[in-house]
């Protein structure tokens, strides 16, 4: 291939008028002498806005998923005289926990398709709940270290109940919960716990009686500690309310109830 450069000085270019040359230039190009670099068509995007959306959702769970871990994973300060284990003043026996919960239960009916028919408005039942506590460590930590490594702890605390569907209604009482904590790990602690307690009834429904009943149930959670003597604590519970058949009706109340809080371990 042979290329041709030509130099022109402009005095001497011929004075031909604009339209030769783009009769030039337009001859050149039909005779493919002049190639010229068209765009191709731009293919569209696969990322569409909902697959943005889509990305950026996936993003925003995989880095809580890995906050979450790396939290749990990192180490609780140690005190200046040494002691690098938080446990021995959290959950030895005597400790102190002052916690403060609320939260939601929503009702459901189980059993015979008949019983549910019966009993649907106390499916329909939806509460609020405020739930102060103290609870005494009765053990230190027990099983050596193993994964169930854990103490037992009392808990006494209150229940303020708001019911807002399908009636409104209040009810007020105490109980006490019997709970036993996994402390294989610092940061973050399991438990398992179940609890007793007595309720006055308000609610004004027409398939559980108002007045005295119980108020029992069990459930699981976790203390998340944020400092050395407080933690974020959340649970998950199975509620029933009724009492056993001492006036009529007595359907029983059944509710999911999830309750976060706040739990402070006084370092005394």
């Amino acid at each position: 291939m042979f290329i041709l450069f030509i130099s022109f000085d402009s005095s001497t270019i011929p004075p031909f008028g604009i339209d030769f040359y783009r009769g030039l230039h337009l001859r050149l190009r039909r005779s493919g002498l002049l190639r010229t670099h068209e765009r191709s068509p731009q293919r569209p995007s696969p990322h569409t806005p909902e697959t943005h959306r889509r990305l950026d959702r996936r993003w925003r769970t995989i880095t809580a998923a890995a906050t979450l871990i790396a939290f749990s994973c990192m180490p609780l300060p140690t005190t200046a005289e040494g002691d690098a284990s938080p446990e021995r003043k959290r959950f030895t026996r005597g400790a102190i926990q002052l916690a403060l919960l609320g939260g939601y239960g929503h009702g459901f009916r189980f059993g015979s398709e008949e019983n549910r028919k019966l009993s649907a408005e106390l499916g329909k039942v939806r509460l609020w709940e405020i739930v102060p506590r103290l609870g005494i460590s009765a053990t230190d930590p027990l099983f050596g270290d193993s994964w169930y490594r854990g103490n037992v702890e009392f808990l006494y605390e209150g229940a303020f109940i708001w019911n807002t569907e399908p009636n409104s209604g209040f009810a007020a009482g105490a109980g006490t919960t019997l709970r036993y904590n996994f402390l294989k790990h610092e940061r973050v602690v399991p438990f398992l716990d179940a609890n007793f307690g007595i309720v006055n009834l308000d609610f004004d429904l027409d398939l559980q009686s108002d007045g005295f009943n119980f108020n029992v149930g069990f459930g699981t959670g976790a203390h998340w500690f944020v400092s050395r003597d407080t933690a974020i604590s959340t649970e998950v519970r199975w509620q029933h309310i009724s009492n056993k058949n001492t006036q009529f009706p007595n359907n029983g109340i059944n509710a999911a109830l999830f309750l976060l809080g706040v739990s402070y371990f006084p370092p005394w």
